[in-house]
Order: C-alpha cells, then sequence, then structure tokens
C-alpha cells in the first residue's frame, strides 16, 4: 500500500523533492510510524474502513494472478463491510452502541449468525426484504475446500460482490439519514485512538481505495470501469 509523506509534499511544491508516497505493509490497527526516503518521520492515521482496505487487497491479488487470494479477501471485505452496516442499522434503530463490541463477540466466529443479524436489522430499517446474497457455495467451496479458481470465476464474484455493496449503500444512502452514517464514522475513528500512546500525534489519512466512494455519493463508474482506472494507478 502507498502512504503520503506530507512534508514530502511540501518539499515537492518547493521543487526539492519528486517522491512522495512511499510503499508500507498494511497493518490491521491502521496506524503506520516510518522513515520515508528523505529522512522525515512519517506518522499516519489510516481512517478507511476495514472492508475497503481489504477489497483492495483482493483486487491486488487478482491482478497479480492469486485468485484463491482475491476470493479470500473480497469475501472478507464484504463480511466486514456487513458489520459496518449493522452498526449502522444499531444506530439509526436506538442511538447506542455501548453494548455493539461486547455482543459482536457471540457471532464474530460464524458468518452466517452476522448474515442473519444483517437481514432483519436491514428490514427493521430499510423496511424491505434484503438482497439474497448468490456464491456464497461457490465462497466456501474456495475458502474450506480448497478450490483453486479460474480468472473470469474470480472476476465475477468481484464483480458480484461490489455490485451487491454498491445495492446495499444505495439503499441506506435513501432510508436512513446521514447524521447517523457521520456518527458511524466518527465512532470507527475513535476506536483507532485507542492505539494510539499519550502524547503521540499522527496525521489523519483517507486512502482513495475502491469502494471509498461507497456511501459519500453514488458511483457514476461501472465496475468495468472502476477497475480499469484502478489498473491505471497501478502502472503509474
Amino acid at each position: 500500500m502507498l502512504l503520503l509523506c506530507s512534508k514530502c509534499v511540501s518539499e515537492y511544491k518547493n521543487k526539492k523533492s519528486g517522491k512522495v508516497f512511499y510503499k508500507v505493509q498494511v497493518k490491521d490497527d491502521g496506524l503506520y510510524d516510518f522513515i520515508c526516503d528523505n529522512g522525515h518521520n512519517v506518522k499516519v492515521m489510516l481512517h478507511n474502513k476495514k472492508y475497503e482496505i481489504l477489497f483492495d487487497s483482493g483486487i491486488l491479488a487478482y491482478f497479480d494472478g492469486y485468485y484463491r487470494e482475491a476470493i479470500s479477501s473480497i469475501a472478507t471485505s464484504f463480511e466486514r463491510f456487513l458489520e459496518y452496516c449493522i452498526l449502522i442499522f444499531i444506530i439509526n434503530l436506538n442511538n447506542n452502541y455501548k453494548y455493539f463490541y461486547e455482543t459482536w463477540k457471540y457471532v464474530s466466529n460464524s458468518s452466517e449468525r452476522q448474515l442473519g443479524a444483517f437481514y432483519f436489522l436491514y428490514l427493521s430499517c430499510i423496511k424491505k426484504s434484503p438482497p439474497k446474497f448468490e456464491k456464497i457455495e461457490f465462497r466456501n467451496k474456495v475458502i474450506h475446500k480448497g478450490y483453486i479458481p479460474t480468472k473470469i470465476e474470480t472476476y465475477d464474484y468481484i464483480k458480484y460482490i461490489y455490485e451487491v455493496i454498491n445495492k446495499i449503500s444505495k439503499e441506506i444512502l435513501t432510508n436512513i439519514d446521514n447524521q447517523v452514517i457521520d456518527k458511524v464514522i466518527m465512532i470507527s475513528v475513535a476506536k483507532q485512538f485507542i492505539g494510539v500512546k499519550k502524547n503521540e500525534y499522527y496525521d489523519g489519512l483517507l486512502n482513495n481505495c475502491f469502494l471509498s466512494d461507497i456511501f459519500v455519493e453514488n458511483p457514476n463508474e461501472s465496475f468495468e470501469e472502476k477497475l480499469k482506472i484502478f489498473e491505471g494507478t497501478l502502472n503509474k
């Protein structure tokens, strides 16, 4: 993953440096601390949601030809997206998340239970039946039975999951107040600060991920167009 050094950006504007992005190993907590090529101590708190990072990881695996790994990352991204939606629904229903993470532990090891929770909370908040998810059998075949998918199967799976996520996000944007979504964003950011030591300072950063615009606006590009744009950024 590439992260920005803000000090290199300042130097670039002054024509002293041409490199501003640096490769880093993806971390679970989103906290990055490294020395860039120009000797700057870069401390960044990446605010992208976990499902965004995982989806990008799946796309990268797809481009690299690791199709089984791509399916695994995309499937996990989808599960984390559903968790994020469940939190939105909980906040929308009672504006309280005090016991959310404690309760989540009861279902954290069962994707079926998480899916069931999503179905009924979606029904409660959106007032219609949730979309029925296809390709679950295919996902289980790859992840649990060791099936190695083809490039076409992987592409079709990624496209399907993207379209389902897009459809769900549109329903949420249409039926749930933006203040609820903003509150969930704040909760996610606040949770990151748990890992920050006292008197430590991190620059907040949002990377432009494949799913970054999912709760901000209705994406104008089709999946095919977005994939082409994403691939183009890798070749720069």
